[in-house]
């Protein structure tokens, strides 16, 4: 099975008129983009370094068994998320974040359709919380100190 394949298995949105997942070499994190169709997740893929290890959303890891446990934990918590947010019943207002949000409206806004996408993963999918806790252990080591914030 392939990374798209493994990705549509998780995937809580089954509706590929509504959704479409790429991969996409460029990117370092996965992307939740709005389009004429619905949505498009991108997906970042992992990548080999000169020493064996493996890199993944910014993360390295080692090439074995622990550390591929590890990137599959990260992968899946972003397909979970991001599919649950094409989910959500205020998805088709695709501009709910605007460019002209300030700094605190859109942290706001995030934080209310990430609360959503969590309550909604606990009662649908309550599995999938073990991967989403791991990654926000992983996202929590990279924050900002508060006297940056």
């Amino acid at each position: 099975m392939g990374l798209i394949d493994y990705a549509w298995a998780l995937s809580l949105q089954k509706d590929d008129t509504k959704v479409k997942i790429i991969e996409d070499l460029t990117i370092d994190q996965p992307l939740l983009k709005a389009d004429d169709l619905g949505f498009t997740i991108k997906l970042a893929t992992p990548k080999f370094l000169e020493d064996g290890s493996v890199n993944f959303m910014g993360y390295d890891f080692d090439n074995n068994i622990a550390g591929k446990v590890r990137i599959g934990r990260l992968f899946r918590a972003s397909i979970f998320h991001l599919s649950t947010h094409t989910l959500l019943p205020f998805s088709d207002q695709k501009n709910f974040l605007k460019k002209s949000d300030s700094n605190v409206e859109a942290f706001v806004k995030s934080l209310i359709t990430d609360t959503y996408v969590n309550a909604y993963l606990q009662a649908k999918c309550p599995s999938s919380l073990i991967d989403t806790a791991y990654a926000n252990a992983f996202a929590f080591q990279k924050i900002k100190l508060p006297s940056r914030i």
